[in-house]
């Protein structure tokens, strides 16, 4: 692309890049001028559909006048179809580097969110929402300008599903809630993330720090952050409040709009905040207390001592050895031999984890539901990083109708170990359930990329194509299903279902055919052979 003539620009040098697009600095060789051209991906944008949806945002980013937003100057086209956004070229970096070195003076964090909010409030007074506002959209100038880059942009990361409900567009470290869970957004969601990079910007940490994205996005939808002064006490009370009503996560407790956030930002600097809420950071001496500790720490030590002397290893010995039992029988099929060893198993140690785990596992497949979820639940309470514990309850929960519960319990497993493939594969299922497809795929392409070769890559598979027969895309759908089919260890029923699905609206019919007779051979939901047997005798007529 370097030294490339497109329209009449000529690309200089590549200057960043990420998932949406790669920008060029480049020369408008007519008015001999530098801009910046940002270059879309083509994926993004080869429906012709998206391509007038994104045209239409575009221009109307483009007319959108303010100090802090990036100029959009031109929209162009490459020969191969490839669409880019002629912008203005600005000398600084994005503001991730002051995220990276933070925290930062307060004067310094609020002049820089000031600037921030003051654009994007221009934005959504003409109706336009970000959608993707983090510090990689932010750039910094030399001069300590603020300026707002890809509007219009947000939309078009949603390819098909540009405006439709379910979608998880944006970045998951700086998603609002109602966006991590897939719903429509509103200027809300905006000062959601702006909130969050106030946070950092003041603090140097995330308010939601998980290992991962799905994590992350658990923690944003259900987890309250660290106070805001708890990592940094020199915030003054009235500025920790306005972070956190940023941050609310239901939307009626958040702020409605940016000029009531600038509002009380304005009235907090007008009260002089720093002087009148310095504090006296002088360490209080340490008092001659080791002595104390030394005594408490060795009588806790010789209780441990005793209490591990007295513990009878025999009964847990016994009790381990009942659990294995428990499992052998459960793989033969005798439920009610599997049940009776746990008991026993549980009579001797009650404090082992995995005993209830297995127990709640047990009652899951003899309906016992209720008392599935207990189990489980004690398990968590014994061991609180068991990610198969969190599944089962996610599963028995799933089985009860409590879909949002189990969301959020599939969601713990996968953060406990984000190798365990059959949480993902469930909690995207749950997602195809709700009609959910776009965050269904979000959810288990992340499984396929950590896991590609794990014993359970066929559900994910199965999964992901079920998504793409969702989302209208029945060729991806053919595609990712006869991969389900290659690698399965036996035959799933619905992997045929959905590609005879799929196969039909291909207008493949014969082959479509032969995937509905193998599905009927193998389903044994009564019911749901029946309707596939009409089927097959009406596609025969």
């Amino acid at each position: 692309m370097i030294g490339k003539i497109v329209g009449h620009y000529r690309v200089l040098e590549k200057i960043g890049g990420g998932g949406m697009g790669v920008i060029y600095k480049a020369e408008n060789t007519r008015l001999k001028k530098i801009v910046a051209l940002k270059f879309l991906p083509p994926d993004t944008t080869r429906d012709e559909e998206i391509k007038h949806r994104f045209m239409h945002e575009a221009r109307a980013a483009s007319a959108l006048e303010h100090p802090n937003i990036c100029t959009i100057h031109d929209i162009g086209e490459t020969d191969d179809g490839q669409l880019f956004i002629v912008m203005t070229y600005y000398e600084g970096t994005t503001l991730k580097s002051k995220v990276e070195s933070a925290p930062l003076p307060i004067d310094e964090s609020i002049s820089i969110i000031m600037q921030i909010a003051s654009g994007l409030s221009k934005a959504h007074d003409k109706g336009i929402i970000h959608r993707d506002i983090k510090p990689d959209n932010i750039m910094m100038t030399k001069r300590n300008e603020i300026k707002l880059l890809d509007f219009g942009l947000a939309k078009l990361a949603g390819q098909t599903q540009v405006t439709m409900e379910g979608t998880t567009l944006g970045t998951a470290a700086y998603m609002s809630p109602e966006q991590a869970r897939g719903e429509i957004v509103d200027q809300r969601s905006d000062i959601f993330s702006l909130s969050v990079i106030f946070y950092q910007l003041l603090t140097g940490h995330h308010p939601f720090e998980a290992e991962h994205q799905l994590a992350t996005m658990y923690a944003i939808i259900n987890e309250k952050p660290t106070p805001i002064r708890q990592h940094n006490l020199d915030i003054p009370e009235a500025l920790a409040a306005i972070v956190e009503k940023g941050m609310a996560k239901e939307l009626n407790q958040r702020y409605a709009s940016l000029h009531q956030m600038i509002s009380d930002l304005q009235n907090l600097s007008d009260k002089s905040y720093i002087e009148d809420e310095k504090r006296d950071k002088t360490p209080q001496k340490n008092k001659l207390i080791i002595p104390i500790i030394v005594f408490f720490a060795l009588i806790i030590a010789i209780a441990l001592i005793y209490s591990l002397g007295q513990k009878n290893e025999t009964q847990d010995q016994m009790s381990q050895l009942y659990t294995e039992q428990a499992i052998s029988s459960m793989e033969k099929g005798d439920q009610d031999a599997a049940e009776i060893a746990l008991m026993r198993a549980l009579e001797l140690n009650s404090e082992d984890a995995s005993t209830w785990n297995t127990l709640a596992a047990l009652h899951i497949r003899m309906g016992k539901l209720e008392e599935a979820v207990e189990e489980s639940k004690r398990a968590i309470e014994l061991n609180q990083n068991f990610s198969s514990a969190y599944y089962n309850l996610a599963f028995a929960l799933e089985e009860q109708g409590q879909d949002q519960e189990a969301k959020g319990n599939y969601a713990l497993a996968i953060q406990k170990d984000s190798l365990f493939t059959p949480a993902y594969s469930a909690l995207g299922s749950l997602y195809l359930k709700q009609n959910q497809p776009q965050a269904a795929l979000y959810i288990l392409e992340q499984a396929g990329q950590r896991s590609p070769d794990s014993k359970y890559a066929y559900l994910i598979w199965k999964n992901i194509g079920k998504a793409y027969y969702q989302l209208g895309d029945p060729q991806h759908a053919v595609s990712v299903l006869e991969r389900s089919i290659k690698v399965q260890p036996f035959i799933v029923a619905e992997t045929y279902y959905y590609l005879s699905l799929s196969l039909e609206r291909l207008g493949k019919l014969t082959e479509s055919r032969k995937y509905l007779e193998t599905y009927i051979q193998h389903e044994s939901d009564e019911k749901k052979r029946q309707a596939a047997e009409q089927k097959l005798d009406r596609q025969g007529k």
